[in-house]
């Protein structure tokens, strides 16, 4: 299992750099276009899957204490970095990539025992939700599983040619 999840957290991180990549060089205009999609363009959705795996990982703090865990962004508020990065597509990847790097040395971390140990959280509607620790790391890499592939359908319909799905070339 937890070898498992590390190789999902090095794909998912590995996956990410590779869409940054496309959104370079396809400049990064591209980010802020409108996409038809429920977050509207290509960076909002991004900045979703931000704000979702570092409110993940704050909330992991509860299994002990993780040295990944100790990252400076961890002790910042997720609405005031909202407010600080806006719609700033540099700054909102500079961010992502060092949540992603805190998320892979996590799954490197953990141990067996505590991806066993129930994880108690509120939901976005605001109820009390209880899952073991393994599924919720599951459910953070699918979500940005799903929203690069999202975003895959935006670049394709906008003609710019995109692989995010190689797990093996992450690895």
């Amino acid at each position: 299992m937890k070898e498992v999840i590390a190789a999902f957290a090095k794909y998912n991180k590995g996956a990410n750099l590779a869409l940054f990549d496309t959104l370079d060089k396809a400049g990064t205009g591209i980010a802020k276009k409108a996409s038809g999609t429920f977050y509207k363009t290509i960076l909002a959705t991004i900045q979703h899957c931000l704000w979702s795996e570092l409110t993940w990982l704050k909330r992991y703090k509860a299994l002990g204490d993780y040295s990944a865990l100790h990252a400076g962004i961890l002790d910042e508020e997720v609405d005031a970095l909202k407010a600080e990065v806006g719609e700033d597509y540099q700054k909102t990847v500079s961010l992502l990539k060092e949540v992603d790097s805190s998320f892979v040395a996590f799954t490197d971390e953990i141990g067996p025992e505590d991806l066993q140990r129930p994880i108690k959280f509120k939901n976005a509607k605001g109820e009390e939700q209880e899952r073991t620790c393994w599924q919720t790391i599951f459910h953070v890499l699918n979500h940005g599983t799903h929203h690069r592939g999202e975003i895959s359908g935006v670049l394709d319909n906008f003609g710019i040619n995109n692989d995010f799905s190689g797990f093996f070339r992450y690895l």
